[in-house]
């Protein structure tokens, strides 16, 4: 065979297989960038997590109630160091069951959830089941740290780490309600930015185990979302305000030295809602003292985090100038509840607000 028709024949060849690579790339749709699409919009969240603070891993479950307002057969959500179970679901009316489809790890930061055909409208809710991970050493997203002992676990999901612990929309320009409920070991609590519905050790719970239910939250971006599992001791302060409780949540053995917090809070909370003219928006308000954390304190609504050094003092410690800098520092985080959580910036590029 002459060589100029070897020639010919591979270039056919090589023209064919360009267009079978791109026809296979163009049918499955590019990951999108660092921002998730507008065509998917999330309304609400139920969130089920199984946490026990002495394991280094941790399961849970999402049904995100979308808006889909533009046609599309993959649903794009940020995750991180999570496992989702290949199965998933996407329904109508109600989570459980509907049209088949799959979830897959696709990078670092996204989880695709390919739907068997196209779909859009709203009434849908997408569902995964999935395994991640209780960092030791960390101080972002879910992580445990030892106390006296005792193992906690706490949360930092500012700015875009509540994906290290739910496939979600990580971005403040969602804002949506969310539903909680934590499964833990009998012994320890849970707590969480809304007041509990009430623990159970309903049907399905493992030996030694309950359920805590979390009433449903106000819209909040999924910056704001927080929870805490542990052995913890709780200092009840004074009502505030308009009658919001007042809590400081401790480790074992330390609930008196959350009382200088706790007066604190009833003194600055009433002067905030006096300032802005809004009784104070989230319910109740509690205090965390955490063992280690990526900030000195971070404003999740209705549980505000700190650092244990900078919230708790033992009794007889309380001197003048540290109850003043303790004041400034709840000052800042309370009012955050409304410039920041009542009112939440679209963007990170807008922060400074």
């Amino acid at each position: 065979m002459p060589r100029s028709v070897t020639r010919r024949s591979l270039i056919q060849s090589l023209a064919l297989a360009c267009v079978l690579v791109a026809a296979a790339f163009s049918a499955s749709p590019l990951p999108p960038g660092f921002q998730l699409p507008d065509g998917v919009v999330p309304l609400r969240y139920h969130v089920r997590l199984s946490i026990d603070p002495s394991r280094n891993t941790f399961e849970g479950s999402v049904d995100i109630e979308l808006d889909i307002r533009k046609s599309t057969s993959v649903i794009w959500l940020n995750a991180k160091d999570l496992d989702p179970e290949s199965a998933a679901g996407i329904s109508t009316g109600e989570p459980g069951g509907g049209i088949p489809a799959e979830a897959r790890v696709v990078n670092k930061e996204l989880i695709a959830v390919d739907v068997a055909q196209e779909i859009r409208g709203s009434g849908y809710w997408v569902s995964i089941n999935y395994r991640g991970r209780l960092d030791d050493k960390g101080v972002l997203g879910a992580y445990r740290r030892k106390v006296d002992g005792n193992w906690y676990v706490y949360t930092t999901f500012t700015p875009i780490e509540a994906r290290r612990v739910i496939p979600c929309f990580d971005d403040p320009r969602f804002k949506t309600p969310w539903q909680l409920q934590i499964t833990i070991p009998s012994e320890d609590r849970a707590f969480s930015n809304t007041p509990e519905t009430g623990p159970t050790g309903g049907f399905g719970i493992i030996p030694g185990h309950k359920t805590v239910f979390f009433e449903q939250t106000k819209p909040l971006p999924s910056e704001l979302v927080a929870f805490a599992v542990g052995p913890f001791d709780v200092y009840e302060g004074q009502p505030a305000g308009y009658g919001t409780p007042i809590r400081v949540i401790t480790p074992k053995g330390h609930a008196a030295d959350g009382k200088p917090a706790a007066d604190a809070a009833v003194a600055v909370l009433p002067r905030l809602e006096e300032y802005t003219g809004i009784p104070y928006p989230f319910g109740k308000l509690d205090h965390l003292a955490l063992a280690e954390g990526a900030f000195g304190a971070v404003e999740n609504p209705g549980l505000i985090t700190y650092l244990a050094r900078e919230l708790l003092m033992i009794p007889g410690t309380d001197t003048n100038p540290r109850t003043h800098a303790l004041r400034l520092l709840e000052a800042h985080e309370i009012g955050h509840q409304w410039f920041g959580d009542m009112v939440t910036q679209s963007s990170w590029a807008d922060v400074w607000l």
